[in-house]
């Protein structure tokens, strides 16, 4: 008996162990919506990184917005497929590749996507990428934001990219329009 409850007990730390809370704002402060995608369906990680001018690829503690892809959520809750109901949806993307969560408003956040993705077949792999961007902008008290990280033929070759739109409402509709504030950045730390 000692021995089931013993193991029992190791599996649910084992299973808890990986389980994140990652990043979280603070109770009382103003907050915008954020909505980050990865239209690749590998295993792409979404950090913030608040390092000004380059990229510093360092999982900072408390600092995980997600785990997204089809297959990486699957023991684990790593923060993937949360729903707060911002606008425009993307059903036609899988539900763990995409994640809404609250972020601070008024304040600048930074945060990188770090991607893998494979070209091929499930018999054949003709080709392997890691690829890590990001961006930063200040969000607005209330607004809706959509961060899409993909994959696109940039002079003339497949990298992978991130846009970040504001989700607005027009009349009535609501629009996806690329925000004109964000920053880019591709260049990693030394």
């Amino acid at each position: 008996m000692k021995l089931k409850i013993l193991t029992a007990t190791s599996f649910i730390t084992l299973l808890s162990a990986c389980t994140t809370t990652g990043y979280v704002v603070e109770p009382g402060k103003a907050t915008a919506s954020l909505r980050v995608i990865s239209t690749e369906s590998a295993n792409t990680a979404v950090w913030i990184d608040n390092t000004e001018g380059c990229i510093n690829h360092n999982f900072i503690k408390g600092g995980e917005i997600a785990v997204l892809g089809a297959k990486a959520n699957l023991l684990a809750d790593r923060q993937a497929g949360r729903k707060i109901g911002i606008p425009l949806y993307r059903s036609e993307v899988h539900e763990k590749q995409q994640t809404e969560l609250k972020v601070e408003a008024g304040v600048p956040i930074s945060f990188y996507f770090a991607g893998v993705w494979v070209d091929g077949t499930n018999t054949r792999i003709d080709g392997y990428a890691y690829c890590v961007k990001k961006i930063g902008f200040t969000p607005l008290a209330g607004a809706n934001y959509e961060a899409e990280y993909y994959v696109d033929t940039i002079n003339g070759r497949e990298q992978c990219t991130i846009k970040l739109y504001d989700i607005v409402n027009d009349n009535g509709t609501f629009v996806k329009k690329e925000n004109d504030n964000y920053v880019f950045t591709t260049k990693p730390c030394n």
